[in-house]
């Protein structure tokens, strides 16, 4: 893995960036202007615009994992963003969509799992090797000492608001430690800036908490071992985008609001992978039962782009 000499101290929020990162993700979660993270069947890191043009970083990641991406400025086609990722070594990496520019930060991270960037773009959570919640600023890493769940990834909305499944199988706040909730088995739950939750429960359906506590279960069926993807950054929570693989194998969305109802777009997604939403809601990504990477736009027009996903993992 190639690592730059160049790469500035912190978590590369602006170093080789045509623009500086803004914004965040939730793990994992594409751009608000429609770059998308992912790791091609070479088991290298790519990035995209949701309309093609894109390129390898160069990066290698480690198989089975997904990167997460922060939001940029850039337009569609411009490569924007940090990305965090797993690399090959196991370690927790940022990278600079735009350039070159990419660092290990020397974490080790548990196999399997994904890393995620607050709202602010100021900070990273992650699954270290010793199983607990962990976080950074680039500069300090800090053990939460809060044990989640073996090859399941943590949500940050901002610093204070992080979920997780925690390892007693139960939904798991940073600020309100244990929930009443069980999660299924090998899933994560997503969480906005404003803290609104997206989790499938151990019933197998997709559960919303709304801002204020108010929780649903919604009744829709979620693939086993699949997650969520919600837009974080919505100027309405209760019209927060929420997308998931249905227990049909199709890309279903809903929002946060309670009167939204289930949309199944009848697009197939690939068993075991999960969809993601950028952080405005207005585009989304997922990989496709043929294997390629399949974007949709703010009119809802779906593309197929042509790039092979590695075998079990979602974009970001």
């Amino acid at each position: 893995m190639r690592k730059s000499l160049t790469v500035a101290l912190g978590l590369l929020l602006a170093a080789g960036m045509t623009t500086p990162a803004r914004a965040a993700t939730v793990d994992p979660l594409i751009s608000a202007k429609g770059t998308v993270a992912f790791q091609a069947a070479d088991n290298r890191l790519w990035v995209t615009g949701i309309t093609a043009n894109g390129k390898s970083l160069n990066l290698d990641m480690m198989p089975g994992t997904s990167p997460a991406i922060s939001p940029g400025t850039g337009q569609t086609t411009v490569l924007t963003g940090t990305v965090v990722f797993q690399g090959s070594n196991g370690d927790l990496w940022a990278a600079a969509a735009g350039s070159t520019a990419s660092k290990d930060h020397g974490v080790p991270m548990a196999p399997g799992t994904n890393a995620s960037i607050t709202t602010d773009g100021a900070r990273v959570a992650f699954q270290h090797a010793n199983g607990d919640l962990w976080t950074t600023d680039g500069r300090s890493p800090v053990d939460t000492g809060r044990a989640m769940a073996p090859g399941t990834s943590p949500s940050a909305g901002t610093a204070s608001r992080m979920a997780f499944q925690g390892a007693d199988g139960f939904l798991w706040t940073l600020s309100g430690g244990r929930t009443s909730y069980a999660m299924a088995p090998g899933t994560s739950p997503a969480i906005s800036q404003d803290g609104v939750i997206a989790f499938q429960g151990a019933t197998g359906t997709l559960w919303i908490i709304r801002v204020g506590g108010a929780t649903t279960d919604t009744g829709y069926r979620m693939a086993p071992g699949t997650s969520p993807g919600m837009s974080t950054m919505s100027k309405d929570w209760d019209l927060t985008r929420i997308a998931f693989q249905g227990d049909d194998g199709q890309l279903h969305t809903t929002a946060a609001s309670v009167n939204r109802l289930n949309k199944d777009w009848g697009f197939d997604m690939m068993a075991g992978t999960s969809p993601t939403v950028s952080s405005d809601g207005a585009r989304m990504a997922f990989h496709g039962a043929n294997g390629h990477l399949q974007t949709m736009s703010e009119n809802d027009t779906r593309r197929d782009l042509g790039y092979v996903l590695a075998a079990g993992t979602s974009p970001g």
